[in-house]
Parts: C-alpha cells; structure tokens; sequence
C-alpha cells in the first residue's frame, strides 16, 4: 500500500467517525431537549396552574425515563458529559427518587429484571427467599395514613423496605416517625414480619434521622448505594443502561 492509499484510506475513516459522532450527538440533543422540557414542565406546574401533584410530577418523570433506553440508542457519548449536570439536576429529589424506583424496578425500561434490586436488598441485609425477587412491588412517592415516603419496594408474606431519600431538603414535622408507622401499618397489612422490614434513610452523608428514633431507621449514604449498584455494572446488558447508571453514580458520588 503506497503513502497516498494509505492518506486516502485515513482520510475515509476519519470521515466516518465524525458522521458516527455526529450521529451519537444528535441522539443526545434529542435525549437531552427530551429530558429538559419534561423537568421543565415539572417546574413550571409549581407556578401555574392546575397544579400537579408530586405523584403526578413523578409519573410524568417515570414516563420519560421508561423512554430513555429508546432516545440513548447504543450512542456512546463525550467522557466528559453527564446528563444531571448539564440539565442542573443534579441534587433534584424527586428526580432521583424516581431514577432509584425505576432502577429497583424488575419491571423497569432497563430490561435489566432485579438486577440492581437485589444488589440493593443485599446491601441492606434482608435475606432473599427463592421467590423473592420473581414478584414484588416498587413505588415512588407511596402515600400511607400520615405521611408519603420516597420509595417503598415489598413483597406480601416476604419483605418491605421503606426508602425517605434526602438530599438537600429539611425534614418534615414528626416526618420519620410518621413514615416509620406508616410502615408498619402496610408491613401489616402486607403481612410481612416485623424483622423483615426496613427504614431506610438515604443522605449523600449517611445521617440519621432527626425527626424520628435513630434505632428505628437504617441510615445509608449515597456512596454506600453506589458502591452496591456498581458493582452490577458488568451485569448490565445494555449499553444505553449502563451509561445512564454511570451517569447517576458519578452524580450521586460527587457529594461526599
């Protein structure tokens, strides 16, 4: 092959990895103005009305991210991007209190089955059953008699973990001890034991609760958490999974 095939042949292939970039950008222009309008709108129901409920705004933001794994495609963006910073949410809570129901989700858009609730379930030290991860509930923003707590997953007959996630915002009047009652009563009705129920009280730093009895809660920070759902990474299947995930570890990390 003489010098100017061979330049030709460069040439060719630097042509067309710079379409394939500008393709893998334009995929995430769309994810991005996607992503953008609907926390907008999220927002813009906090000033105009009718007002949208926090179940609603979360439902919304659950639809988007069922939707995520389609606008990523397999596009393999810049090192140096990250989705919740350049939107400027990075310590949103109800942004990431529906990306961690959407991750524990065995029925999620991430196609990925239990993978990360079981890595999370471990973590927190509650014994999976043979059944255990081949049925169970996840919701955000799960209301109870007094209080609406973060995520609740659970099973009848089996486990359930109540998660108040807080990042930035203050404790409500009496909120733990409300939500631990909560708990109680749905582990009740659930008909799950006492000794397989779970508080959890998830803070970049891992701090107890100050509105409720510190023994009563199991308090996580969101290093801890990351570590657990990294530790799947090689377990993730989809590439435009495990670059999302990538991006919400690097998020959460970064507060410590």
């Amino acid at each position: 092959m003489n010098q100017q095939t061979a330049t030709q042949l460069f040439e060719e292939f630097r042509g067309l990895r710079a379409h394939q970039y500008s393709a893998r950008l334009g995929r995430m222009r769309v994810f991005i103005e996607e992503f953008a309008a609907q926390h907008a709108l999220s927002l813009a129901s906090e000033s105009a009305g009718p007002r949208l409920s926090r179940a609603e705004r979360s439902d919304r933001m659950a639809a988007f991210l069922e939707q995520a794994d389609t606008i990523l495609g397999q596009s393999t963006p810049p090192a140096d991007f990250n989705t919740f910073a350049l939107l400027r949410v990075r310590t949103d809570e109800v942004i990431h209190t529906q990306f961690i129901a959407w991750l524990l989700d065995r029925d999620g858009s991430h196609g990925q089955g239990s993978l990360f609730a079981a890595a999370f379930l471990e973590l927190l030290g509650v014994e999976l059953q043979k059944d255990s991860l081949r049925r169970y509930h996840v919701r955000a923003e799960f209301s109870g008699a007094e209080a609406v707590v973060d995520v609740m997953i659970g099973r009848p007959w089996d486990f359930l973990v109540y998660v108040e996630n807080k990042i930035d915002a203050a404790e409500g009047v009496d909120q733990a001890n409300r939500e631990h009652r909560d708990m109680r009563r749905t582990g009740s009705t659930m008909s799950v034991p006492v000794r397989r129920q779970v508080a959890v009280f998830l803070t970049p730093c891992g701090r107890d609760p100050e509105t409720g009895n510190p023994d009563d809660w199991l308090a996580l920070s969101y290093e801890r958490f990351a570590a657990a759902i990294r530790r799947t990474a090689g377990d993730i299947s989809d590439a435009s999974v495990r670059f999302i995930v990538e991006h919400w570890l690097a998020t959460v990390t970064s507060w410590r």
